[in-house]
């Protein structure tokens, strides 16, 4: 009661702030108020100034642009007189192996390949324009047609453009160089191969204004026709060898399962993380170092601290070490190989990461590990196509550190670099006060993080 009525004056005004005012004149346009289509023009410029990437994949012109136009299939006796004196071919590749031309301004299904068009892909005086022409290159390679004369690729120049773009399919080219969905619905099927041309001046008049088309032309490019060739030809493996190291791995994993249930008493499973916590915190009362929503971490921050005061988390370290290994590279990597060419064919993908380099997936044959015995061994594995020819590792020397020293026109770096010297050991014998030649490959490998 006391609380009550020191406290009146307050109890008033929340009760007024609770309640809804009936009677007042907002001047307010119900109609207007009305959740509409939003300009997804305006939309797609804003998410891609504040780099809104997941935002940016929702925004989707309402009905594919280029897609949904029907195609014709392709028939080559029908087409031959029409090639004759063709200067430059449009042709583009879909998210299968389904590949697209455009014959004036048709476009046609190539389900086959006649000696008509067979002859058109191979000369290199027909300017080949189109998308994803490095799949088109390898589809077709695969089928034994040659393609020559890759002159522009509206992917590439698109991702040179925008490399954090999430999507480089051909209707978000369209959506992102060529406008609104309204302008992109506008186009029916019949103006398809003008809607290539059109996206065609659009991407090279930007490359052109942001100093990018000599990239394009000389290093992107004709890189087009090495990835495919490269993916064309394949990767040999020696099977053997694998073989024999998922053997000698499958006996080093069953060593440590049995050193593992020794130590800890107990038969469990050493992949599951819940199992593993029982043994660890419960059985064996050792420190929680930190905690995830499910319970105590087991993770390899943990793991690895914990092995200074018990054994088993560092046999459990040298499990999971292997046994990722096994599971990731060992066991898979065979049945990859391509039964008609005895070869694996990774995908070498020229669009995907921000700062330019290149990835590769289908494997991924750029993470394959190398600091460890084992994962040197995985590297062995892969070899040159046979006993005249040899695999060459080329690398970039260094590469932004010699931006770094033309950009700053920094002395020390300078120097190093015209003296050929080996600009992560200088700075090891900075950072650790000792001379260059005394530095060790820790020491290097520490100071090349800090480069």
């Amino acid at each position: 009661q006391r609380a009550i009525k020191e406290n009146i004056d307050r109890v008033r005004l929340n009760k007024e702030l609770i309640f809804l005012s009936g009677d007042l004149k907002a001047g307010l346009d119900l109609e207007a108020l009305k959740i509409e289509d939003p300009d997804l023009g305006k939309l797609s410029a804003l998410f891609k100034r504040l780099e809104f990437k997941k935002f940016l994949l929702t925004i989707k012109p309402k009905q594919s642009a280029v897609n949904s136009c029907q195609a014709e299939e392709y028939k080559d006796r029908e087409s031959g007189k029409v090639l004759e004196g063709i200067r430059e071919l449009f042709i583009s590749a879909d998210d299968g192996t389904n590949l697209f031309i455009y014959i004036q301004g048709k476009k046609m299904l190539l389900s086959e390949v006649g000696p008509n068009l067979k002859k058109i892909l191979s000369d290199p005086k027909v300017k080949k324009i189109g998308h994803n022409l490095k799949k088109v290159k390898v589809v077709l390679g695969r089928r034994g047609v040659v393609v020559n004369g890759t002159s522009f690729d509206l992917m590439v120049a698109a991702y040179l453009l925008n490399p954090s773009k999430p999507d480089y399919s051909l209707d978000s080219i369209v959506f992102e160089f060529l406008g609104t969905n309204a302008a992109v619905e506008t186009l029916s099927q019949h103006k398809e191969a003008h809607l290539v041309k059109m996206l065609v001046l659009a991407l090279e008049k930007e490359l052109k204004d942001k100093g990018l088309f000599k990239l394009f032309k000389e290093v992107e490019m004709p890189l087009v026709d090495v990835l495919a060739g490269m993916e064309i030809d394949g990767v040999r493996l020696d099977l053997k060898l694998l073989a024999s190291l998922s053997k000698e791995l499958e006996k080093k994993l069953k060593y440590l399962m049995r050193d593992i249930y020794k130590l800890s008493d107990a038969k469990f499973n050493i992949n599951s993380p819940k199992q593993l916590s029982n043994i660890l915190f419960e059985k064996l009362n050792l420190p929680v170092i930190k905690r995830t929503k499910t319970g105590p971490s087991t993770d390899e921050e943990v793991l690895s601290k914990l092995a200074k005061e018990h054994k088993l988390p560092g046999i459990l370290l040298e499990y999971r070490q292997l046994a990722k290994l096994k599971t990731t590279y060992i066991d898979p990597l065979p049945l990859l190989v391509d039964s008609t060419t005895g070869r694996l064919h990774a995908s070498f993908n020229q669009c995907v990461t921000e700062t330019g380099r290149l990835s590769s997936s289908n494997p991924n044959l750029q993470n394959i590990p190398i600091r460890t015995q084992i994962g040197g061994n995985i590297r062995r594995s892969i070899i040159a196509s046979d006993k005249d020819s040899l695999l060459l590792s080329c690398d970039y020397s260094q590469i932004e550190l010699r931006v770094l020293a033309h950009l700053s026109k920094d002395g020390n770096l300078i120097e190093a670099f015209r003296r050929n010297k080996d600009i992560h050991k200088i700075t090891a014998g900075l950072i650790y006060g000792v001379e260059e030649k005394d530095t060790t490959e820790e020491m290097r490998d520490t100071a090349k993080r800090v480069n």
